[in-house]
């Protein structure tokens, strides 16, 4: 079994949109231990179903159904072998774009949605941080800084549940299962309004202020600003993707 995996970008926002997030972590993790050709012995699911989270041999056979009826995985029906096809093929099955891919080590998939998050979140915190730094070389600022692979940046709450096209609830409590892994850390911000909390009520009417935003801390009438996110999630090119990117933008 490898220690690591490195799985497109793409990938991870797709289960997390369409809500496989089962599906996809059975075909990383089959990937993990044979990335081709494999037969499922009953040792084989056995050790699967403890190491995705102690599921049932059902649950399992469910989501290898899913695989299976979707393409993921082609079955040789005389030799019972399973064939998982390559990230490659899978970029050309969904349609996918981007060979940019998430390095998901060490490999717990009991904590595998944390990681998808993290991923997502990482990925369109560099979107938005490169997007910055090109507004600040049209000002004739300096945008030399290297992006680091671990960074800290704000991003709201609802910036994310756009991405996903979610409620602003399930993304808060998509953010905080990635809060509690190794991959994510989020921290809330706020800034001081210089008002007495009496005058609450008298901001909340009158200011262009959003109401919601307006809280209290350590006695002093604040506004909530984005999260301050850092990341620890490594992105990197997958050469066989950026090949078969190239092939299909030739098309």
């Amino acid at each position: 079994m490898k220690d690591y995996a490195n799985i497109p970008v793409e990938l991870c926002t797709y289960a997390l949109k369409e809500h496989i997030v089962p599906q996809v972590r059975l075909y990383v993790y089959l990937k993990t231990i044979r990335d081709g050709n494999i037969k499922l012995h009953p040792d084989i699911v056995k050790r699967a179903c403890k190491d995705l989270g102690n599921i049932t041999p059902k649950t399992f056979k469910t989501h290898l159904n899913w695989l299976i009826a979707n393409q993921w995985i082609v079955v040789n029906t005389k030799t019972n072998v399973h064939n998982i096809i390559g990230y490659d093929r899978l970029l050309v099955l969904l349609n996918f774009r981007s060979a940019w891919g998430a390095l998901y080590e060490p490999l717990d998939f009991k904590n595998f949605k944390a990681f998808l998050v993290s991923v997502v979140v990482t990925n369109y915190m560099k979107k938005k941080r490169r997007m910055d730094k090109r507004g600040e070389r049209s000002k004739g600022r300096s945008g030399n800084k290297r992006i680091p692979s671990s960074f800290s940046y704000n991003l709201p709450v609802t910036y994310f549940a756009q991405i996903l096209n979610i409620s602003k609830t399930s993304s808060c409590k998509l953010l905080q299962l990635a809060n509690n892994s190794p991959w994510l850390e989020i921290k809330n911000t706020h800034s001081k309004l210089g008002l007495p909390i009496d005058e609450k009520e008298l901001i909340k009417e009158y200011s262009d202020l959003e109401v919601n935003k307006i809280i209290v801390r350590d006695m002093q009438l604040c506004l909530q600003t984005p999260n301050l996110i850092t990341s620890y999630i490594y992105l990197r090119r997958k050469r066989t993707l950026r090949k078969k990117v190239s092939e299909m933008e030739k098309k």
